[in-house]
């Protein structure tokens, strides 16, 4: 209200003393119409290219696409996209190579992955038709598409915390399910955050030892791709040196055998 009226606090005080309810809620009213800092224009399908190449450099494959939108949104005047994950306010987690941040309000993202019904979306239950309550989680959502990059079969719900800060709901929401597995980041945060889980259910289970060499999970899956990337020359090289060896192998062969009947006579 200090901003609203332009006055002190003492003003604001002063002003509110003298308002009754109903005066109150026409003020409201009116400072809900004052523009936002940002508004959102378009939520679409993923297909800008430089989003694609983006989600490429980050070792995401066309697998992920499904699960995340085209968010296109003017902030001061200026306009940009991203790409956008919903959470279960309806808000969107949105990055791009150059921005990160969230539209419309934090809060924790819950997916249900089954590949046998292609279903996807943020969840509001916890395990409803999911076999034995099975539930993977998170901290950021590029590292729950780097899941699903990696897990092509995997069937369960998958619990985006999109924020530590929001580590307490997160922890309500694992109420109820028998098998709850946790690849939170592999950092001082991330630990403490996946000792609070466990401190709460101790049947969960902690994978992050799996990429203890990396930040987190995606961090994990862009070494992985790029290991994968160097063998294709390595194997040229070692063949091409193969038949090298194998020609000069044939050349000695070819000289050992050559006639030596005039080098005799000489000798």
């Amino acid at each position: 209200m200090q901003k609203y009226l332009a006055i002190s606090v003492k003003g604001v005080l002063e002003w509110a003393s003298a308002q009754n309810f109903s005066s109150f809620h026409q003020q409201s009213h009116q400072a809900r119409k004052t523009p936002t800092e940002y508004r959102i224009d378009k939520v679409q399908e993923l297909t800008h290219p430089n989003l694609l190449q983006y989600l490429g450099q980050r070792g995401l494959s066309s697998k992920v696409y499904r699960y995340v939108k085209e968010i296109w949104f003017t902030m001061k005047e200026k306009s940009y996209y991203a790409i956008g994950f919903q959470n279960q306010s309806g808000g969107w987690e949105v990055r791009n190579p150059y921005y990160k941040g969230a539209l419309l309000g934090k809060d924790i993202s819950i997916l249900n992955i089954s590949p046998a019904t292609q279903s996807v979306g943020a969840q509001q239950g916890h395990h409803d038709g999911i076999p034995d309550g099975k539930v993977a989680v998170v901290e950021g959502f590029m590292d729950a598409l780097s899941f699903i990059e990696m897990k092509g079969s995997y069937q369960g719900k998958l619990l985006v915390l999109n924020s530590t800060s929001l580590l307490k709901k997160a922890i309500d929401a694992l109420k109820g399910y028998i098998e709850i597995n946790l690849f939170l980041d592999y950092d001082k945060t991330g630990k403490k955050a996946t000792n609070e889980i466990l401190k709460v259910y101790p049947h969960a289970k902690d994978f992050s030892h799996i990429y203890a060499e990396h930040k987190d999970l995606n961090a994990y899956l862009m070494a992985k791709k790029q290991r994968q990337a160097v063998p294709a020359p390595k194997a040229e090289v070692l063949a091409k040196q193969k038949n090298d060896g194998a020609e000069k192998q044939e050349s000695c062969e070819e000289e050992k055998n050559r006639p030596t009947k005039g080098l005799r006579r000489r000798m």
